[in-house]
């Protein structure tokens, strides 16, 4: 792969509005190459990533994006979050690329992810039922051919992880410039290998393996948020759910662990489409490493004619279901990843029976934690004390948000050896057992003090 400059010194980029399909925002600018080609002079940072407010053609306004010697800067990112594109495309496609050619990889990318209300442009989720790491596969197949520097591997785990790249060659000593790495069983190393990728700049790596083999690549793990190194974890079979392999390849403490991680971003999506979303998050990271858990089983597809959007994801938490009327609730259920069904299907018999439940879907602790007040208040009033969280996966971290009236069903031992919905129910991960725990937590709310 070259990481010679993209654009020539002599060439002009023209506006790219309608390209970009950002009505009532700035496309690109008319920047010769040549005149951003000392960064310093310009008053941008080394790293092409400080604001600026001139240059060029002229004044660079929000939405704006200007390619130059070494990298692309993104300026006053506005509505549009491409942050990203500093470490996607700085000086990282192949040498000769034209900007003409530049312009079509950068605009079919941006149809991609960007134009408003449409579901991306090559993806096809609906399916009833999907396993999140199977929609994380066709997420990187459907990205990769319109972002070239998305490049990554597997820990000897690739056809498992959903992680090869369609199509592309393999990176060997004759296929340089391909894009599926073969790690091997080492986890430390690809870790590095992919800390490495990132720190140089001008690719978007990926590395994949087992949830609970993390243990393996811990320190390099840190080493992503300590660097604020923008590193996708794909990490699957994230819980019990893994099933016969039993106790040695399900995870249970590794959850709390990634999220007491500081600036590393944990995502659990609950089906198909919130792993989209969480792959977009992902994308759009430039400071901090994330880590996708997914699922080996099949998850239902949501309907989101029914339930809150999938892009809530993006805040963290969000409301998921709520009582009918805009009521105030009463009881708020909590959960994340494959333990969304059963806490949905509970709501439901719940809310039938005249209870205020609200359903609140807790994709990513440190997102929601970067929230402001305001809106977390919104998400999880502090008038509603009784709180039930449910996860397959350790109870520490959860009592931030049950606080010290509300409930935990969780997994504080390690598994056993069992087909996975013999597990699910053995600890207790069903609509029934939910529906249950909430019940008797609203009686005991109810009871009076003695």
């Amino acid at each position: 792969m070259s990481f010679y400059p993209v654009v020539p010194p002599d060439a002009t980029l023209g506006c790219a509005e309608d390209a970009l399909g950002l009505p009532g925002q700035a496309g690109v600018v008319a920047v010769r190459a040549a005149d951003l080609a000392s960064p310093c002079r310009r008053g941008l940072g080394g790293d092409g990533r400080t604001a600026l407010t001139a240059a060029g053609a002229g004044r660079i306004r929000s939405g704006d994006v200007v390619v130059w010697l070494k990298p692309v800067a993104v300026v006053d990112i506005g509505v549009v979050a491409l942050g990203f594109v500093v470490r996607a495309v700085a000086g990282g496609l192949a040498t000769g690329v034209s900007a003409s050619q530049w312009f079509l990889i950068l605009t079919s990318f941006l149809s991609l992810f960007v134009v408003a209300g449409k579901r991306y442009a090559d993806l096809s989720l609906d399916e009833p039922a999907v396993a999140t790491r199977s929609a994380s596969g066709k997420v990187i197949n459907a990205v990769a051919p319109h972002l070239p520097n998305l490049i990554g591997g597997s820990a000897d785990l690739a056809p498992s992880n959903n992680t090869l790249i369609k199509d592309v060659a393999d990176v060997q000593a004759a296929t340089p410039a391909g894009r599926n790495f073969h790690f091997g069983v080492r986890e430390l190393a690809m870790a590095a290998i992919g800390n490495g990728l990132a720190a140089h700049g001008g690719t978007r790596p990926y590395v994949a393996t087992f949830f609970v083999f993390v243990d393996y690549m811990r320190p390099a793990m840190r080493l992503s948020a300590l660097m604020g190194l923008p590193v996708t974890y794909v990490l699957t079979h994230d819980s019990v759910g893994v099933g016969e392999d039993g106790p040695t390849h399900q995870p249970v403490e590794h959850l709390a662990m990634l999220r007491a991680t500081p600036n590393f971003i944990d995502l659990r999506p609950a089906d198909a489409n919130e792993t989209v979303e969480a792959w977009k998050i992902a994308l759009q990271t430039g400071d901090a490493p994330v880590g996708l858990m997914l699922t080996r089983q099949n998850l239902p597809t949501i309907d989101r004619a029914v339930y809150g959007p999938a892009s809530g994801v993006a805040r963290g938490a969000y409301v998921l279901a709520d009582a009918a009327g805009g009521e105030a609730p009463e009881l708020v259920l909590l959960a994340s990843g494959s333990e969304v069904q059963h806490v949905l299907a509970a709501h439901e018999r719940l809310v039938a029976e005249g209870v205020r439940s609200r359903v609140v879907n807790m994709a990513s602790f440190r997102l929601f934690e970067r929230q402001d007040a305001a809106y977390r208040e919104s998400v999880l009033p502090a008038a509603c004390r009784c709180r039930l969280a449910v996860e397959a996966a350790a109870s520490f971290g959860w009592d931030r948000w049950v606080g010290p009236e509300g409930e935990i069903l969780a997994i504080d031992r390690f598994g056993t050896s069992a087909p996975a919905g013999t597990i699910f129910e053995r600890f207790g991960f069903t609509a029934d057992n939910v529906y249950d725990r909430a019940k008797a937590l609203i009686a005991a709310a109810a009871a009076p003090v003695a």
